[in-house]
């Protein structure tokens, strides 16, 4: 009788204990969250200032390579992947490279295509994850057509990126493009080349309006 008391006391203290474990989960996690947390901030902060420098010296080849006649432009920020849906913001930080020109001729729209991108595919902290897209092969760069020219990359600790140009009649934003074979005269063709990084950050570390 005393053996089967103690056992059964035995079974509903391990019951008790497993129910205290089970409830005081959350707050182990609360508490391993607010202790871990600065640290994560601290090394995923730091991950998002080396991508911003890396950026920067890109940023600083073309602008040497352009010659001070093409305007890059270059942005460090963060949208919110969560943006118009219920729930916290998601935000993906990175880079923004942009130039947005115009040109007299295919051959021009060529030739700043070769030249960029040339800089930009040669950078070290860069993985190719395919084939440079050229679009269409058979008249890029030799008459106003639907040029464009596309390449996706990844930059190590989750960054994505992508390079893209393309050509457009600077005349017809609707419709875009001329007829292939076009004449391109007067500056009426633009150009916009952009590449660009992203990865999912846990803040909004480039202090970036959030979209």
């Amino acid at each position: 009788m005393v053996a089967q008391a103690k056992k059964r006391m035995s079974v509903k203290k391990r019951i008790f204990i497993l129910i205290g474990l089970i409830l005081a989960m959350p707050i182990f996690y609360i508490i391993f969250y607010f202790l871990t947390s600065p640290v994560l901030n601290v090394i995923d902060k730091n991950k998002f200032t080396k991508h911003d420098n890396q950026g920067k010296s890109l940023y600083a080849e073309l602008k040497a390579a352009s010659g001070g006649i093409d305007d890059w432009k270059y942005e460090a920020k963060c949208t919110d992947a969560n943006a118009g849906k219920f729930g916290p913001t998601e935000p993906y930080c990175g880079m923004d490279l942009r130039l947005d020109t115009k040109v007299g001729s295919a051959e021009q729209f060529k030739s700043l295509h070769e030249k960029y991108f040339d800089i930009i595919d040669k950078q070290k902290f860069l993985r190719a994850e395919a084939e440079l897209n050229i679009n269409p092969s058979f008249g890029f760069g030799v008459s106003m057509v639907k040029s464009t020219a596309e390449k996706k990359y990844s930059a190590g600790s989750g960054f994505e990126c992508g390079y893209i140009a393309k050509m457009y009649d600077a005349t017809d934003k609707e419709s875009a493009y001329k007829q292939a074979g076009a004449e391109i005269s007067g500056n009426n063709a633009s150009v916009y080349i952009n590449f660009t990084c992203s990865e999912r950050a846990r803040d909004n570390w480039y202090n970036s309006k959030l979209y």
